[in-house]
């Protein structure tokens, strides 16, 4: 199986601080960053340090419905791809989570995506993000 280039899950009802709080107990070090010029309003970038490398990512605070993206860039992470890391979200913040099913290419459907719940559940979802 192919690793994903990164990793983008979406948490129901989770802010930024608690979001960085779950991120800073998965990685041995999380701080913010600055933004850059043009990012939007509601996008918090940070950087995160796994195996004693460092790693960017950025949370887009209440992106859709009071769902929160979190987006790690790195394809060295622990998880194959966005199912494996929701499914470890969903558990230990005890919140709903989504994925999408497939990726974001042209032949890719943009509105169908997974719900993983914090009992392990997962269904299939047309969600209109």
């Amino acid at each position: 199986m192919t690793r994903a280039p990164d990793l983008e899950i979406y948490v129901d009802q989770i802010d930024v601080e608690q979001s960085i709080t779950w991120l800073s107990q998965l990685f041995s070090k999380v701080a913010k960053t600055k933004k850059v010029k043009g990012m939007p309003k509601q996008s918090f970038p940070f950087v995160f340090e796994h195996d004693h490398r460092q790693y960017e990512g950025v949370i887009y605070d209440k992106v859709s419905d009071g769902f929160t993206s979190i987006w790690l860039n790195s394809d060295q992470l622990p998880w194959q791809d966005d199912l494996a890391l929701a499914k470890l979200a969903a558990e230990q913040l005890s919140k709903e989570v989504r994925v999408t099913q497939g990726g974001w290419g042209p032949e890719d459907n943009p509105d169908a995506w997974l719900r993983i719940m914090p009992d392990g559940s997962t269904s299939e979802i047309i969600w209109k993000s």
